[in-house]
């Protein structure tokens, strides 16, 4: 980071996760922004003690986060979402969330394309 501004980089891998997440942060005393790319490319929640059943997992991210204590607007896309569970795959499809929040009000859009149908 230098004058408020970088990027934060994880890549961790083990037996039981593998992630990578890239970001920018732009740290500002009016409306700070943050851009995060996340890629888990794979998770054994059991072995990571997050469920008692067998489920492993995969998804990709892009979020976006600007704003500050009155005003907030975040939007995400998650997209290669998959689970698998008792040996049976569950695509999620793609999914889209946005938010906006006020000091008087709050706004959450949420789309997918298997509720929808519409992609």
């Amino acid at each position: 980071m230098n004058n408020g501004k970088g990027d934060v980089t994880v890549n961790y891998k083990d037996n039981n996760l593998n992630l990578n997440i890239d970001s920018k942060i732009q740290l500002d005393s009016v409306s700070p922004e943050i851009a995060i790319d996340f890629n888990l490319k794979g998770a054994d929640l059991k072995a990571l003690g997050l469920t008692e059943k067998d489920i492993t997992a995969k998804l990709k991210m892009k979020s976006n986060f600007k704003g500050n204590a009155d005003k907030l607007d975040f939007e995400s896309h998650f997209s290669e979402g998959v689970v698998v569970y008792n040996k049976d795959t569950y695509y999620l499809g793609a999914i889209h969330l946005s938010a906006g929040v006020r000091q008087k009000s709050t706004k959450l859009d949420i789309s997918n394309c298997q509720v929808s149908q519409r992609c």
